[in-house]
């Protein structure tokens, strides 16, 4: 008799131990978006904007005159640039 109620008993705690790992594994499954990083959320945001700089400063020396009609584009992981001489090249990432 002690057999067929360890029996039992075995068997109904193996169940709800399955149970709990169903219910676990299932609660956990997809549901959950990946967030987007800071570089992506900034880069979306700059993506398509030209900026008409309207100083330039380059190692701490105002560079305006040099740069006069600077412009600066970001277009998703890339940047282009017109009148940025060597200090920004035409393109880039």
């Amino acid at each position: 008799m002690n057999e067929k109620i360890f029996s039992q008993i075995n068997t109904g705690t193996i169940t709800v131990v399955i149970l709990l790992l169903i219910v676990i594994l299932l609660t956990h499954c997809g549901g959950t978006k990946p967030q987007p990083t800071q570089q992506k959320i900034v880069t979306e945001q700059l993506a398509g904007v030209t900026w008409n700089l309207q100083t330039v400063t380059v190692d701490g020396v105002d560079q305006t005159s040099v740069y006069k009609g600077l412009t600066l584009k970001f277009i998703e992981t890339t940047y282009t640039t017109t009148k940025g001489g060597l200090v920004w090249p035409a393109s880039g990432t």
